[in-house]
This record gives C-alpha cells, structure tokens and sequence, in this order.
C-alpha cells in the first residue's frame, strides 16, 4: 500500500488486496528502496521491476505492484513480461500509456501481448499505480465480500459466515466443512452481518 504525502500536508494512499482460494489470511510490512531512471522514480512492492525485486511472498510468481514517479514532460519505457495484463492508475495527474491518454484518476487497460510499456507524464509530473499479473482463467463472481466461482458458491459462503459468527443458524448441509472465517481480533469491532441477497441470479463480472 504505497502512502504519499504532498506539499499540502494532504495524505493519498492506494490500499490494494488481493485473495487466494481457502489459504490462511497473511499481512506483509515492506517499505522498497526507491529504483531511479533517467526521468523516474519508482519502488517496486509486489514482483519485479527495473532491476528491484519485492521479497513479498505473494504465494504466486505472476505479480506486479510499483509506484513510478515521472518527473515533468518525462517519459519512461518499461520492459515487462509479455503474458502479464497490466493496468496503470494515474494517481496524482494525466499521463499517456503507449500513446493513449489516460485522465487523472482513471485507469488504463494494457492487455497481454506487449513486452514493453511507454509512460509519458504531462508538464506537472505524474505519480501512477502499475499493476500487472497474468489473467484468471476462469470467470469469477463477486457480491459483498465473497468472491466464488459461480452464484451457488456465493450462497454458500455467504450461509456459511452467517452461521459460523452466529448471525444465522448452521445448516446441516454445511456439517462436518472445516471453518472458512476466522475470528475477528479483539481490537476490532464486531464483524458486520452479510446483507439479504439480492432477488436474481449472480452473473460473472465481464
């Protein structure tokens, strides 16, 4: 999660997570050694970039998380893995991402294929988000804080939670199935119910 604070005393952050399938829940502290170029600064937090490598485990080889800095009208040209899709979030101004422009704020889409990727930031400079990865290959769906395969694994994850933070009664076709949520810390504050699902069929996101 790289945190930046400006001149204005403002503070910016982008908080990422991401999920494994039934693995133990982990948080990882590592602050990367800035990685300078002629015209970019970057610290490399998941996988490799610009010589930098991250020592995070991520439990899989095919990821990527950096913060570049561009200085003002610099350009930059990344050499990435091919089989990667990548996304590049411009976070402090608009930049332009293999000639394409990308406003403040928003996010390019750069799909697998390209071994190199071009950044180029306007006259004020440009912090971005480079996120990379190889894509699923499978669809997913997602509601509320579950994440599944298809709509009956969502119905069931959500029973589930129900049941064991003793929201809603077990069901007995739930029997015998190790614990999928742990409990919550006692610093925290009391987990939240699931919300009533909604009156359709889930559909996988596009």
């Amino acid at each position: 999660m790289p945190v930046i604070s400006g001149d204005s005393g403002a503070l910016h952050g982008v908080q990422l997570w991401y999920a494994t399938r039934f693995s133990e829940n982990a948080f990882a502290h590592y602050a990367p050694e800035s990685v300078t170029r002629p015209g970019v600064t970057a610290r490399v937090f998941i996988g490799a970039l610009l010589g930098s490598s991250s020592p995070v485990d991520t439990r899989t080889p095919d990821l990527l998380g950096a913060e570049p800095v561009l200085e003002p009208g610099a350009s930059t040209q990344l050499t990435v893995r091919a089989d990667f899709e990548h996304a590049v979030l411009a976070e402090s101004a608009e930049v332009t991402v293999n000639s394409a422009a990308v406003d403040h704020r928003s996010l390019a889409y750069i799909p697998p294929g390209s071994d190199t990727l071009v950044i180029t930031a306007g006259d004020t400079g440009a912090r971005v988000i480079l996120l990379g990865g190889v894509p699923l290959r499978e669809q997913i769906v997602m509601w509320w804080n579950f994440v599944g395969r298809d709509h009956q694994e969502i119905v069931e994850y959500r029973r589930r939670y129900q049941a064991e933070l003793g929201f809603e009664p077990a069901d007995p076709r739930d029997a015998g199935k190790p614990a999928l949520f742990g409990e919550s810390p006692p610093h925290q504050k009391p987990p939240l119910p699931a919300p009533p699902l909604p009156n359709a069929r889930l559909r996988p996101r596009e």
